[in-house]
Order: structure tokens, then sequence, then C-alpha cells
């Protein structure tokens, strides 16, 4: 492990200057990128804390040649074109993500990044109880008149085109000296950031390694891995990962093939890292050995369970289990894919695949070992692990993203949706792949139940 021959440099990059440096592709991700993982509520916390004034933590940067290349950061597709002296995120990929996905999103903002600030917060009675300014638009509601759009903050311009178009200007003057504020402490705010010179990408995974010890950790290897890929070094797991995406199923998060790989082997998940994956004597077998289990995963949760994207996927738990599954039975009687399929979805309705008691994500995998060679009694293990009784039904607001809302959508799908112009059957799984949430539109919105306001959509091609 090399020694830094140059100390990082230690910067402050205001927001304002941030966001066009990541928009012009100067700021990369690794060739294969972590999928963005933060929930509503953190995007929401993160401008939350913009807007207080309170740190958000330190942006970890590697400079080093790019070439030229197309990436995602959250929900904006960016045109990277080739550099010399590129800034590669090795920590902070999450916040730069929501700041120009919110921010300055190449058109409309994707769900999930439509936050706005309700510019009427501070007059609420109630605001102790509404903890924050920052809103996302309610489903089937449209958002308040006084809910200013965050991807009208940023630009001055585009601030004051809004303050025009909403009739603010002219109605609410506080509003307005609100809405300047907001431009301000966004565009000001300050973030440190370090960034690193040096050959060794284990350096760089060390220091990471060392520096992040709060929120939701990369793991010290996956960051190695990425860095090795960025710089055209090859790792096998996201190769691995590149063909299971071939199989049109949808990309699985790196995540949870690092999970399974490690499951499939023999190591306990829930105190596991990235680390363990080297400390396997044959790690191209090992991952040759879960891809296998991995592909007749997909396999079953196609043609057994009708889950045609793993977009639909309520929890991704049994993605790992049912690996191991069919990595120790290959080819299970159709009994057994029957009751496999009947564990799959207890565990779905009921919310046991959430995975949430350690104790119990260890007994699964310990009654699969115990079972050897018994597929009867590993299947009969599984189905012991979920409730038989059904929860009661309860009526929330649909959000693409949220377990219930996956279920729906596979009870819409089972139903066999057809195009309504041609009339021929749809198939999920491509019009997901292609357009991801966007493919599930609101065809009816409206409070009362005769869903009398009705939006025009355009000509869908989904029902």
């Amino acid at each position: 492990m090399s020694t830094l021959q140059k100390r990082p440099d230690a910067a402050t990059y205001a927001i304002e200057d941030l966001v066009p440096l990541a928009k012009e592709g100067t700021l990369r991700v690794p060739t294969f990128h972590r999928l963005f993982k933060w929930r509503p509520t953190d995007i929401r916390d993160l401008f939350d804390s913009i807007w207080r004034g309170f740190p958000i933590g330190t942006l970890l940067f590697w400079k080093k040649p790019a070439e030229e290349s197309r990436f995602l950061l959250g929900g904006v597709e960016i045109e990277g074109k080739q550099q010399t002296d590129a800034l590669w995120i090795v920590d902070g990929q999450q916040r730069i993500s929501s700041l120009v996905s919110v921010l300055a999103p190449s058109s409309a903002p994707t769900e999930g990044f439509d936050l706005d600030f309700d510019l009427a917060w501070e007059d609420a009675p109630d605001r102790d109880q509404r903890s924050t300014p920052f809103q996302f638009p309610e489903a089937r509601k449209p958002p308040e008149s006084s809910w200013l759009p965050m991807h009208s903050v940023l630009d001055s311009e585009r601030l004051d085109s809004w303050l025009d178009a909403s009739g603010v200007r002219g109605s609410h003057q506080e509003y307005v000296r609100r809405a300047r504020r907001l431009n301000r402490l966004i565009r000001e705010y300050k973030i440190p950031v370090y960034v690193v010179e040096t050959e060794d990408p284990k350096t760089v995974a060390l220091i990471f390694d060392r520096v992040n010890t709060a929120g939701r950790r990369l793991d010290r290897s996956e960051v190695l891995g990425e860095l090795m890929r960025s710089t055209g070094e090859g790792d096998s797991l996201p190769e691995m990962g590149r063909r299971v995406l071939d199989l049109g199923f949808g990309e699985l998060d790196q995540d949870l093939l690092l999970k399974v790989v490690l499951a499939t082997n023999g190591v306990d998940i829930t105190t596991a890292s990235g680390k363990h994956l080297h400390e396997v004597s044959d790690i191209t077998g090992a991952i040759e050995n879960a891809e296998a289990g991995l592909i007749k995963t997909i396999d079953f949760l196609r043609r057994d369970a009708r889950i045609p994207h793993e977009a639909l996927l309520p929890y991704s738990f049994p993605v790992i289990v049912l690996a191991c599954f069919f990595r120790a039975f290959s080819s299970p009687k159709p009994r057994s894919r029957a009751l496999l399929a009947r564990w799959l979805w207890r565990g779905a309705i009921t919310g046991e695949h959430r995975a949430e008691r350690i104790p119990a994500v260890r007994a699964i995998f310990k009654g699969l070992a115990d079972a050897g060679n018994d597929e009867e009694l590993a299947v009969q293990h599984l189905l012991s692990s979920v409730p038989r009784a059904r929860p009661e039904a309860e009526a929330r607001a649909f959000r693409f993203g949220t377990a219930q809302s996956k279920l729906e959508l596979l009870a819409l799908s089972s139903l066999g949706p057809r195009d309504l112009v041609e009339g021929n059957l749809l198939d999920p799984g491509p019009l997901l792949s292609e357009h991801g949430g966007r493919a599930v539109l609101s065809v009816v919105a409206g409070d009362d139940a005769s869903g009398a306001r009705c939006p025009r959509s355009g000509r869908s091609r989904t029902s």
C-alpha cells in the first residue's frame, strides 16, 4: 500500500458550482455505478439540513483521467467527455445525485426527486408538528399553491419565471422574500471536499474506509471494486452483474449480487461485508456458482411467481434465499416450485421478507444448510418461516417503489394488460426496463370515489 506523495487538496465547493461540474461530466461515477439507494425521506432531510445550515458531511474525490462515457446521477443522465483531470466520486454519490436530480433535472424531475418547498410553512400554526417545509407531492393530489418546486430554485431566472407564472409575486410579497432567501441559501451553501491524487486504487479505498464512519456506508471492497472497474482493471462482480442484466430482468443492485455470492458460499450475510469475498478461496468459482443459482432464480421468478421484472420485486431478500436453494437443488420438482411460490407470496404479503429480524434470517439459511440433499425438507423449512394468516387490507396512496404498490402492480399484471391501440397483450418487463417508474401512469386522479377528474395523459400504451 502506497503513501500519498501529494497531500490531498482540501477545498469547499458551493452548490451553485458543484452542480454544474456534475452536469458537465467533470464529476464521474465508476463504470458499473451503484444504483441510487436513498429514500425520499433521505433526500428531504438533506435539503432540510442545507436550509437550516447544518453540515452534511465531506465529499471525497479521486482525480483521475476519464474516457468519454454516459452515466446516471440519480435521475439525470450525464454525457461525460474525455478528460485528463476528472473527479471520481469516492464518497458522496448519494448526496451529489440528490442535489443534481432535485435542483437541475434535464427535464421534469423524476419520481422521488420532485421535492417542493412550502413557502407558507412558517405561517402554519402546527409547524412544530410539521417538522420541515420540504414536501413531496402526494399521489393523486396537486401540490399546494405555496409549494415552490425545488427544480426552480437554483437558477434565479427560473425562480423569477415561477414567481410570475404562479401568481405569487403579485399576491404574496413575503413568499417572494422567502423564495429569494431559499435561492441564496441553496446557491451559496458550501460543502467541504478532499481531492486525492494517486495511482493506487487500494489507497483511495483505505482512505474512504477510514473517513466514512456514519450513514449508509459503502463497503470498502465495493468502493475498491468500483474504482478498479473505472480504470479498466476489471472486477468479477460487476461482470456478473452485466451478464445478469442481459437476461432482461433488470439491473440488480451490486449489494444484492454480493450477498448472493456470499450466501451461496455459506457466509452469514447478517454480519458479512465485501471483505469476506476476498476470504473465499476460489472467488471465480464462487461467483460462477452464485450466478448459476441466480439465473435459475430469475427463471423461477418469471415463470412460477409471475414477476416479470426486478422493479416489481416487493423485497429483494427472497432473491438471496432462492439462489441458495437453486444452488443446492438445480432441478426441483414441480410441487417444490409451487410451494416456493407460495412461500414467496406469503412473505411478500405479510412483510416477513423485509428480513428485519437477524435471528430469523440466520435461521432460514441454517435450515437450508441442515436440509442437506433433502429437497422437501428444505421447502417445508422455508414455508414454516412465513406466517399463514393473511394481514388486514390497508388502503394507502399508490407510490411506485413501495412493497404494497408493487404487489398491486403484480396483481394488475396478472390480469393481462393490453395495448390500448392494437389490443395485443403487453409484457411489463421491457416497458419497465425502458421507462422505469414512468411505465406506470396515473389514469384517474381525484379525492372523490367517482374519480370525476381524469387528467389527459396523452396516448398511453399501458392499461
